[in-house]
């Protein structure tokens, strides 16, 4: 079960690759072939079922493939965020050499947190070949489907 990313364009905010996916299963989201690193993601659903394990090995892989920074939106998507920051902090032993930042938007409406992902989440250092992808995975209540909610993003900018 391979999840394909499509090549929507160049985010303008920062001028970094924009892939998005719509994901059946948050198993899929696992075994995505990821076409560019650094990594930022956005990435949208309902977590509330999934085992902190699940969680664990996607955050675990997304931190191998260079992940900087995470957005998560949805039901539980508090958890995913802490999930994502417990794995990248190990044992403590500093496993990555790089910097992560997470955000979790449990209080934006869905299109808030996709513009916020378009607008504000890039990667510090000088990092100009990271790549952003953005994923919602089955149908979360109150999403749309990432070319719709991409198309009308400037409708959900924040005062």
């Amino acid at each position: 079960m391979k999840a394909e990313f499509l090549l929507k364009g160049i985010n303008p905010a920062t001028e970094a690759p924009l892939f998005i996916g719509e994901l059946a299963s948050f198993e899929a989201l696992e075994h995505a072939e990821l076409p560019a690193k650094p990594l930022i993601l956005f990435i949208a659903g309902d977590f509330s079922a999934l085992s902190p394990d699940d969680i664990g090995r996607t955050a675990e892989k997304f931190l191998d493939k260079g992940l900087r920074y995470l957005c998560a939106w949805g039901p539980d998507c508090k958890r995913v965020h802490d999930i994502f920051d417990e794995v990248y902090v190990g044992d403590g032993n500093e496993p990555y050499k790089f910097n992560l930042m997470t955000t979790w938007h449990a209080d934006d409406s869905f299109g808030e947190a996709l513009w916020f992902f378009l607008n504000c989440a890039y990667v510090e250092g000088g990092i100009t070949d990271a790549a952003s992808f953005a994923v919602r995975i089955g149908n979360p209540p109150e999403s749309l489907p990432l070319l719709e909610a991409i198309s009308r993003i400037e409708e959900f900018q924040s005062d």
